[in-house]
């Protein structure tokens, strides 16, 4: 019998601990333009470069993601809300300098969006009656004088109001709904009433057009130099084109605010690039009537007299890596403008 043997107990294994890994954040798959409600302009222009790039960057789903006003979007995106949102260079202005609509909102900033790229424009211009045109001959006679700047809620009426301070012009603003401006003007209530289009006029514009003889104000070479000065672009506009009456001007000049989107740093530079460089190559799909004006102007043309806008007002205001590329690519880059680019 074999003698009986002692049973072993196999020595303990230690436990293995895989190796950490390193938490990645999900690449974006979806792009959702923050935009003011389905009526306004900037939902409606919306709609065609989301459908371009639907078709061009089909790694990215596009959503237009509406809110009641300009500046809820602007403040949706910087809540992580959206991606990319609408919006002019002088509201971009007023976020940078936490002012109007945006005071006391710095805490909620998650991040800050930078232009991305400029899609059309407002040219804010001003109109009086052939007897007043006698006597106001550019925005210089407009100082002491009634004048309807718009309704205070528009952004263009903010736009026009600050533009004119910082020139040292000072009006008398006549508070009241667009649909009166032509009234006033033929009773006299106002000397002159703003207006504002790029490639056509508003519906209130196009009603006072018909309903009253006007003359277009252009300002001065002065006044274009203190335009310039107080950080906007002289705009022109041709006259034949948005008015159906003879205004006395082939050419109107005005304070040109870029309109376009921004983006914050979540979307890479690469694809800020590939975006632009897709939208100029398919900006004859872009079929709303305000694409005109950027394929009037040059698609890249236009994107560089938005960051010189943007840059201009002297806040930060912020530049999108991926535009910054495309315009050096174009050789339409300021070097100066190197620390403007979003990091």
């Amino acid at each position: 019998t074999p003698p009986p043997t002692t049973p072993t107990t196999p020595p303990p294994t230690t436990p293995t601990t895989p190796p950490p890994t390193t938490p990645t954040t999900p690449a974006l798959t979806v792009w959702r333009w923050a935009v003011p409600d389905p009526g306004s302009m900037g939902y409606r222009i919306t709609t065609w470069p989301t459908y371009v790039l639907m078709q061009k960057m089909p790694k990215y789903t596009q959503v237009i993601l509406p809110y009641s006003i300009t500046s809820a979007a602007i403040k949706g995106l910087c809540k992580g809300e959206s991606e990319i949102v609408w919006c002019g260079c002088f509201g971009m202005m007023q976020l940078y300098t936490f002012t109007g609509p945006y005071e006391g909102f710095k805490p909620e900033v998650k991040k800050m969006p930078a232009a991305a790229w400029f899609a059309t424009t407002t040219v804010i211009h001003f109109l009086t009656t052939p007897e007043k045109a006698k006597e106001i001959r550019s925005w210089k006679d407009l100082n002491g004088r009634n004048v309807f700047l718009g309704p205070s809620g528009y952004v263009t009426h903010q736009t026009i109001k600050y533009a004119l301070e910082k020139m040292g012009i000072k009006v008398n603003h006549i508070e009241m709904s667009t649909g009166m401006a032509a009234e006033a003007l033929r009773k006299g209530t106002i000397d002159v009433c703003y207006m504002y289009g790029s490639t056509s006029l508003p519906t209130w514009g196009k009603e006072l057009d018909i309903a009253i003889d006007v003359v277009v104000i252009n300002p001065s070479e002065e006044d274009m130099k203190l335009i310039e000065k107080a950080g906007f672009v002289v705009g022109v506009l041709d006259a034949k084109k948005l008015y159906t009456q003879d205004v006395g001007v082939d050419k109107i000049y005005g304070v040109n605010d870029p309109w376009g989107y921004w983006a914050g740093l979540d979307i890479p530079e690469e694809d800020i690039y590939n975006m632009l460089k897709i939208l100029e190559e398919n900006v004859k799909d872009l079929k709303d009537p305000e694409y005109d004006y950027i394929r009037g102007v040059g698609f890249a043309e236009w994107q560089q007299a938005g960051v010189k806008a943007s840059i201009g007002y002297g806040v930060g205001i912020k530049i999108h890596p991926g535009l910054a590329k495309y315009l050096r690519e174009k050789g339409l880059w300021d070097p100066a403008w190197d620390q403007h680019i979003a990091k």
